[in-house]
């Protein structure tokens, strides 16, 4: 903290002692003190005493601290710029779906008070409240009129009324949301549901929530969950999994996001594992060589991360564009075009 700093906050306490953004400085907590932040005028901050990136308090999850970070202040980047991280994520400096769409692994958890009796082998990787909502068939009626009366029992003008349907979503139950390496399970208030992973055949990300499909079952359910996009990847991976350990399934039938094509999966990891080697140009050739196997937003949004790392900026926009038109609903690429506009105009 400068001189100048120390007449405006006081430190309350280290967030982190080296700075997930810069390696360098020390993240602090600053409580602002003085006439101006007696007015209100200089609200406490958390920032880096070497970059001045500063760090927003997220709340708890998964019994963690979470932060976001905002670097208009600071002239440092990274990759993890408006996300949401927990504290041990920031120091390892790699995200927990990073780490297992690198490693194709899930990591394993304790659920606290479970009320679903594990089978053999069975562990559980992920567990969340969860609302689920499937679509209902809604019938509105338009009512007709007689018209008007020219003689006894004759009118002009009448029309009969009509009948129309339409889908509607519908809040079916509240409930957990329970991920293992062999099932997918709600355990609701009302209703208790079971996905075998082998059986699901299509996996959905939205904005606040997921959509699975699956070949036991007629129509597709749809869980608000805090967390989707950890949801899907996780899902997503767990499938590709089970596909890989069950010969008998038919793999035309598939149609999730990561594991559609092994061939596809496998150079996206290998083009992620590139980038973390800072190994940028062989990165751009796997990446583009997996979409020309099969164009996927994901692995859009992975190059358009490359080319931004890259400051090819232009080329980073086209490339988030083309996964929006793929998965218009998934926000990822909205805002990391956002950030990209901001980061031009502070040039």
């Amino acid at each position: 903290m400068t001189e100048m700093d120390k007449e405006k906050y006081e430190i309350v306490e280290t967030v982190f002692k080296k700075c997930p953004v810069c390696r360098k400085g020390h993240v602090q907590k600053l409580k602002g003190i003085g006439f101006l932040a007696f007015l209100g005028l200089r609200p406490d901050e958390i920032r880096c005493d070497k970059c001045n990136a500063l760090f927003k308090d997220e709340g708890e999850v998964e019994g963690e601290p979470t932060y976001s970070i905002d670097l208009s202040q600071s002239k440092e980047e990274s990759e993890y710029e408006d996300y949401i991280l927990k504290i041990s994520e920031w120091e390892r400096g790699e995200s927990d779906i990073d780490i297992c769409n690198r490693t194709n692994t899930l990591p394993n958890t304790t659920v606290i008070g479970l009320r679903t009796i594990l089978k053999p082998n069975e562990t559980t990787h992920y567990y969340s409240g969860a609302e689920l909502r499937e679509e209902r068939a809604v019938r509105m009626y338009r009512g007709g009129h007689v018209g008007f009366r020219v003689m006894k029992g004759v009118y002009v003008g009448g029309s009969k009324g009509t009948s129309e349907s339409h889908g509607e979503l519908r809040t079916i139950d509240n409930g957990q949301l329970l991920l293992t390496n062999q099932r997918l399970i709600f355990n609701g208030s009302f209703k208790n549901m079971e996905y075998r992973l082998d059986k699901i055949t299509s996996i959905e990300e939205y904005e606040d929530a997921i959509e699975v499909a699956s070949s036991q079952r007629q129509k597709v359910q749809i869980f608000i969950v805090d967390a989707p996009h950890k949801w899907a990847t996780y899902l997503q991976i767990v499938v590709q999994n089970a596909q890989k350990s069950t010969p008998s399934l038919k793999k035309e039938n598939l149609k999730i996001e990561l594991s559609d094509g092994d061939e596809a999966s496998s150079l996206f990891n290998e083009g992620k594992q590139l980038i973390k080697d800072h190994r940028y140009k062989e990165a751009e050739h796997k990446l583009k060589e997996a979409l020309t196997v099969k164009k996927q937003g994901f692995i859009y949004c992975a190059l358009g991360d490359l080319y931004y790392k890259l400051e090819k900026y232009s080329d980073a926009v086209k490339t988030y564009s083309a996964a929006l038109k793929i998965e218009p609903s998934i926000p990822y690429p909205k805002r990391a075009i956002e950030k990209i506009q901001r980061r031009i105009k502070k040039k």
